[in-house]
This record gives C-alpha cells, structure tokens and sequence, in this order.
C-alpha cells in the first residue's frame, strides 16, 4: 500500500502548475496573498473614477461556489495538465467523503 500526504503531493504537482497560473494570480501560489490584489482593485478603481469610467467587480460567495464545483472536473483538469495518473487518483483519494467548513469572521 502507497500512503501519500497532502505536502508530498503538493511537492510534486506545484513545479508543474506554477507556470499555467497568471502572473497576477495570487491565491493558491507560494508567498502570494489573494490580499495582495487589494491595493491593484483600489488603483483601478481610483483610476477609474479619475476618468469617469464604469467598473465592474465580481466577488465569489465561496460557500456557494465550492458546494456546487464537481470534483470529477477538478481532476479532469489536473489530468489535462500533465499531472501523472497516480498524483491524480492520490488526490481523488484525499478528497473522497470529506466535508469542509469555511470560517469567516463575518
């Protein structure tokens, strides 16, 4: 029987992902901060205003967004994107009949 944890796949899948994310995707990357987009979203908008243009800005309720998103998906992609098989199917092990709570201050 193999046994993975959570830091050992990490190790292996976050070399290959890195290069598909965006520069300015902070979330989910190592020594960035999805605050670290706070100060951008006031810019813009401060330039925005400057100008008299229009801004949209969409927030995610992640209860909602994470309650609906297919696993299945998740590890399609992960396939998709050259992580080996057997990363893929460690993690599908990790994620079946789990339950997760998002505590928020709010």
């Amino acid at each position: 029987m193999v046994t993975w944890n959570l830091g050992e796949i990490k190790l292996w899948i976050v070399p290959m992902l890195d290069p598909l994310f965006r520069k300015n995707q902070n979330g989910f990357r190592r020594g960035q901060s999805t605050t670290a987009q706070i100060p951008f979203i006031r810019r813009m908008l401060e330039e925005r205003k400057k100008f008299n243009k229009s801004v949209a800005i969409c927030f995610v309720n992640f209860r909602k967004a994470f309650d609906s998103s297919s696993r299945n998906i998740l590890f399609e992609v992960l396939a998709l994107s050259g992580i080996p098989p057997r990363i893929v199917e460690a993690i599908r092990v990790l994620y079946a009949n789990t339950n997760v709570t998002v505590i928020s201050p709010d």
